[in-house]
């Protein structure tokens, strides 16, 4: 037995490090210790087979499911008025109104507003400084120059609700 652990043994290590260390065509080694890892797709659907198995284990003792979904779900149930009832929060729905509840995702949001830059803050600053006395008060003569940055900040504001619109 050992005779063949002691063949294999370096046999499998170099499959492992040979590939990190030999490069390829860009140069770079074949493989990285990155590449070992699952990707998030994986690592989900291993997470939703687990949560399966457990829940259905746990309903079948008579128990409450013991894992959640890790999306965001809105749940929607009768209470025994008849009304409506919805949440997020499993842990507040009630006993009775496990057989008849329904769920679904809520979408995910994504924030696709792009940032001011920080160009346009440190102009803004510096603009809004040449018109002001040292006391900090506006200086009257260079009232034309602060109306055209008004119109300049009015138009950014515009232009950014219309981003906004369009979202």
């Amino acid at each position: 037995m050992w005779k063949y652990i002691r063949i294999f043994l370096p046999l499998i290590v170099l499959g492992f490090i040979v590939p990190m260390i030999m490069p390829g065509q860009n140069g770079k080694p074949i493989m990285s210790p990155r590449d070992w890892l699952p990707d998030e797709k994986t690592l989900d659907k291993i997470t939703e087979s687990v949560s399966k198995v457990a829940n259905t284990t746990s309903e079948i003792a008579g128990g409450r499911p013991v894992f959640q979904s890790t999306k965001k779900q809105l749940y929607k149930w009768q209470d025994k008025e008849g009304n409506w009832q919805f949440t997020d929060n499993y842990n507040q729905i009630p006993n009775y109104a496990l057989s008849q509840l329904q769920a679904q995702d809520m979408p995910s949001t994504v924030n696709s507003m792009v940032a001011p830059t920080i160009v346009e803050v440190a102009e803004a600053a510096s603009a809004g400084s040449n018109l002001l006395n040292p006391d900090g008060t506006p200086d009257v003569s260079k009232m034309p120059e602060m109306v055209d940055e008004a119109k300049k900040v009015r138009a950014q504001l515009e232009a950014r609700n219309k981003t906004l619109e369009e979202l």
